[in-house]
């Protein structure tokens, strides 16, 4: 059992370390599943259209832009809750005590997830502004997509780090590690336009969500782990140890 004594930003138990990558891989896989089923949830309305004696029924650009955005922030907060959960129960483990564990996992998912779909409603209207006007596909521009992917899902990262400092539960660990924490996000979606434009060349690797399910399981994993990995970083090497354990703010 971890003593409180123990649980401070500079000797944080290695145990956790383990824990949270651990954690940020499930995070990742579970997301990833769940977004198989979850990126058709919302389908644009469809207009018939005629062409050359042929009618079918198709939904306009618009509209099919609208639909993937409302899937991606649908997805992107599944992906924050269960990041959130999890480094939440990370710093739950290090910091104790375990009865609270249940309430510190709770509040990172909502953390988690509140930030997911604060980076969703930020930069998804500049993907939508930008697909509905612009002359050619967005799959010839890489500055559309870094934006939007690495600019939501920094303040995704953000809410899962001070997740993460809430499972400790001290505020000024959940700032340093926010900052982990959006640092991290910020990378994975570098990571992620930079690899899967090399990679999946035909993913749609530019779009809110990819296409392909191998661009998909890219983005989770690069997001996950990056910003399990910079959040944590930033808490360990945070301060000094304290020789006295505090009160734990959660009991």
């Amino acid at each position: 059992m971890v003593n409180s004594k123990d649980a401070t930003p500079a000797n944080l138990p290695g145990r956790v370390w383990a824990f949270v990558l651990v954690g940020a891989a499930l995070a990742a896989l579970l997301s990833f599943f769940a977004g198989g089923p979850l990126k058709k949830t919302f389908r644009p309305p469809l207009h018939p259209v005629t062409v050359m004696g042929t009618t079918s029924m198709v939904p306009t650009h618009e509209d099919q832009v609208a639909a993937d955005c409302k899937n991606a922030a649908l997805v992107w907060a599944v992906m924050g809750a269960l990041l959130g959960a999890f480094l939440g129960l990370a710093g739950g483990t290090a910091r104790g005590p375990f009865p609270a564990l249940p309430l510190k996992t709770f509040l990172g998912a909502t953390v988690g997830t509140l930030a997911a779909v604060a980076g969703a409603a930020a930069f998804l209207p500049v993907y939508a502004y930008v697909s509905n006007t612009a002359t050619e596909d967005l799959s010839h521009d890489l500055i559309t997509p870094l934006v939007v992917h690495a600019g939501a899902w920094a303040i995704l990262g953000a809410g899962a780090g001070t997740a993460l400092g809430l499972g400790l539960g001290r505020f000024d660990r959940s700032f340093a590690a926010a900052l982990g924490g959006l640092l991290g996000g910020a990378i994975g979606g570098l990571v992620y336009e930079v690899v899967g434009a090399l990679a999946f060349p035909s993913g749609g690797t530019s779009e809110p969500l990819a296409t392909y399910w191998g661009a998909r399981l890219l983005a989770s994993s690069t997001v996950c782990l990056a910003v399990a990995l910079l959040a944590t970083a930033s808490i360990t090497s945070t301060g000094r140890p304290r020789r006295e354990p505090t009160k734990d703010m959660m009991g």
